[in-house]
């Protein structure tokens, strides 16, 4: 009994060392993102939805990260999705009102119509370092990266939403 706390402070010194290395990773890949890091320009025009409507600072680095994924695998960019964007962020924040569990990850069908769908959640106060984050733990996670880099996939939804220090994230993809 008398290791029971030493142990915990070293599983917590572990979880905290893993969270620092993947915000260091994120902060890496912002630099290498065209449009962002420190030689981006104020002037960078945010990507738009099939509205003109562009995604907030919370989703659209997502959306640029990810499209610059494909590319570097020879895949063709995924197209904004008004309705797969509007359920995302609709479902997004009922994760964050807790109307709706933190689950996903699945192939389901909604009024969007059938789609795949990512679901995860970080914890920045950054919403663009943030963003990065979520892109990065979807990107290195094996059954998320299958649905983002899925070449039958060519539709995209992604919304986002704060509840407290934690910002949920929903994406969707379809063909």
């Amino acid at each position: 009994m008398g290791h029971q706390p030493r142990r915990r402070r070293a599983r917590s010194a572990g979880v905290l060392l893993g969270l620092l290395v993947l915000a260091a990773v994120a902060l890496g890949r912002i630099a290498a993102v065209p449009g962002h890091g420190p030689t981006a320009r104020a002037d960078t025009p945010a990507a738009a939805d099939a509205t003109g409507t562009p995604l907030d600072q919370r989703a659209e680095p997502v959306f640029v990260a990810l499209n610059a994924d494909r590319g570097d695998a020879g895949l063709a960019p995924l197209q904004l999705d008004v309705e797969l964007t509007e359920t995302a962020a609709r479902d997004a924040c009922a994760i964050a009102r807790g109307d709706v569990p933190l689950s996903g990850d699945r192939e389901r069908m909604t009024e969007a119509g059938g789609h795949r769908e990512n679901v995860g959640m970080v914890i920045d106060d950054d919403p663009v370092a943030g963003a990065r984050t979520m892109h990065d733990w979807w990107a290195h996670t094996h059954r998320h990266r299958r649905n983002r880099m899925d070449p039958g996939m060519d539709r995209y939804g992604i919304g986002a939403c704060n509840a407290e220090d934690r910002t949920y994230y929903v994406e969707r993809f379809a063909r």
